[in-house]
């Protein structure tokens, strides 16, 4: 855990806690150490607050926590830039004329 940057720390953390709601009894001892080390870390501030946020949430109420920890988050298929729209040229005529 200390040879982790907080990057990988952070990843670990919500990776574990997404893996508790798929298998909970192996997980849970293993979160409960990872809480600790966590939570007592001081490098970073991010990090214990993350791990605070985690363990508070999973003391009130495990349904919440799932819903918030599984949201599957799609991938952008089109950029706003990349789309070529009469729209997008009538703002660009229009931001033109402003700037004159």
């Amino acid at each position: 855990y200390d040879s982790f940057t907080t990057v990988e720390k952070l990843q670990l953390l919500s990776t574990a806690i997404k893996l508790f709601f798929k298998r909970p009894p192996e997980t849970q001892p293993a979160l409960g150490i990872l809480f600790k080390k966590t939570i007592n870390d001081n490098s970073n501030i991010d990090l214990r607050d993350r791990a605070l946020f985690y363990y508070r949430l999973l003391q009130n109420d495990l349904s919440q926590v799932a819903n918030i920890v599984s949201i599957e988050v799609k991938p952008t298929q089109i950029f706003p830039e990349e789309d070529e729209t009469e729209l997008n040229e009538q703002l660009f005529e229009q931001f033109n004329t402003l700037c004159v």
